[in-house]
């Protein structure tokens, strides 16, 4: 058994309350008793299975306080139809004027005679309850959803992130849920800059944590997201930057253009650029602007792309497509069906379709193409389709197919004029269709598995020429495509 830590309360209080947590049983029960036991400020003890209802008792304590004191201020004292001084309140049922005799004010009309008496003490009583009601659900997020413990869910997150430096590693994570839960406030975030670069120089907890919490203040604050693109050349050994890029896919629109210049280099730094998303945000970012720099960066990539360190491929894909866009020029890569462009089917028995990807590339230039390593999720995840109806609206796209993903796979070069033949099931990429006509596109993405995501707008993908499904009621006899 674990030793149990010294509190203040006395040892019968100790013996009590364990011997009825490990009374509820094994389970969650049992975890409880070991896990949820926790300090107060004043070395008050309270037990976990209580800590939710004592929470939400507080909760409406100071909810109905808020009510009464509100109650008080602004309706208790009515005039009930008393003309009374607006200033000491004075009954003025018998003044000959309406100024009054007690203070001299004068009313002026007689309709402020007859004005609800405020009482501003209650009014601040209420605002100072209603906080601690607000704080009290925080405090209840905060044990069952992020499942902190009492005597760290009762301490602010700005206190939290001004001790930043000296804390554990586990006050990153909790704050980290936090921060994911309710986002970080403007001062909040000015708090976790100032207590950046201890963490970042490893004399405080996880790096890596603390650049997960920068990734979420980036969204509301520019310096953080100065911030974070100034940490995007890996200096320190064994830390993920992962959310460098993630964080910056999210928010490449609000960069400058040497942000996405130096992004970009790091990026392209990286053995395997595209095991994440985020150079395909930058590159879709730096087409749209279209600037000549960018041009002259990307050109310079595509010519010395990263090679994968195992098959010797080179990593240009995005690279190149996005120059060919930047040009007007068609994509390297397009997806082609094999068979009629009018595709005729029932409901309950969606066509399986022939496809081929080509290097169709205008300037023919080889670029680096993955098979495989996405198919054992049931199906081949890095293709996409994306259906339509006759009034534009795009059809649920089927969500992820069992637990697993990835599987075999394989690098290589696809020359100009190669391709990659496969097959896809309709069925398992979209939900079931109604009877009507639909019109769709393939979609291909050399590493993400765009499949099982619900958007892929900030990912470079090939495409097929749109085709045209025609769905009939289940049991009807099926005529010729042509048809």
């Amino acid at each position: 058994m674990m030793p149990i830590p010294h509190y203040d309360a006395g040892p019968t209080m100790i013996h009590t309350m364990m011997a009825s947590a490990f009374a509820l049983g094994s389970g969650p029960s049992l975890r409880g008793a070991a896990d949820c036991l926790c300090d107060l400020p004043g070395g008050i003890m309270i037990f976990m299975g209580s800590t939710v209802p004592i929470i939400w008792a507080v909760l409406v304590l100071f909810a109905a306080l808020t009510a009464l004191l509100l109650y008080l201020g602004l309706f208790q004292d009515r005039s009930r139809g008393r003309p009374r001084c607006p200033k000491c309140w004075y009954n003025m049922t018998e003044a000959p004027s309406l100024v009054c005799p007690e203070c001299g004010h004068d009313a002026r009309t007689p309709r402020r005679l007859h004005r609800t008496r405020r009482r501003r003490w209650a009014i601040m009583l209420a605002v100072l309850t209603a906080f601690c009601c607000y704080y009290s659900w925080l405090v209840r997020v905060r044990v069952v959803e992020l499942e902190e413990p009492v005597s760290v869910a009762l301490r602010p997150t700005s206190y939290l992130l001004a001790t930043l430096p000296k804390a554990r590693p586990v006050q990153l994570m909790q704050l980290r849920g936090r921060a994911n839960r309710f986002g970080l406030r403007p001062w909040e975030s000015e708090l976790l800059l100032l207590a950046l670069d201890p963490i970042m120089s490893a004399k405080g907890p996880s790096p890596e944590q603390a650049i997960w919490l920068l990734s979420i203040a980036a969204e509301t604050s520019n310096r953080a997201l100065n911030k974070l693109v100034d940490l995007r050349e890996f200096t320190i050994p064994g830390t993920n930057y992962y959310p460098v890029f993630a964080s910056m896919a999210a928010h490449v629109g609000r960069s400058r253009d040497d942000q996405l210049i130096a992004l970009l280099d790091s990026a392209m730094k990286l053995s395997r650029p595209h095991s994440h998303d985020a150079p395909d945000a930058i590159l879709i970012e730096m087409a749209r602007r279209n600037r000549p720099g960018f041009k002259e960066q990307i050109t310079h990539w595509a010519a010395h792309p990263p090679e994968d360190p195992t098959f010797k491929t080179k990593e240009n894909l995005a690279l190149v497509t996005t120059l060919r866009r930047m040009d007007g020029k068609p994509d390297p890569l397009h997806v082609f069906l094999d068979g009629p462009q009018a595709m005729e089917c029932t409901s309950g028995n969606l066509p399986t379709i022939n496809v081929r990807i080509v290097n169709v590339d205008v300037e023919t230039q080889a670029v680096g193409f993955q098979t495989g390593g996405d198919y054992r999720s049931g199906r081949q995840a890095r293709w996409r389709l994306e259906v339509r109806d006759e009034q534009d609206r795009l059809m649920p796209v089927k969500p992820r197919m069992g637990f697993g993903g990835g599987g075999i796979s394989s690098f290589g070069m696809l020359q100009p004029g190669k391709s990659y033949e496969t097959k896809l099931e309709v069925a398992k990429y979209v939900e079931p269709l109604a009877p009507g006509r639909y019109r769709a596109v393939v979609l291909y993405h050399n590493s993400a598995t765009i499949a099982d995501m619900e958007d892929i707008s900030g990912l470079i993908v090939s495409s097929s020429d749109p085709f045209e499904l025609i769905v009939k009621p289940a049991g009807a006899e099926s005529l010729p495509a042509s048809q």
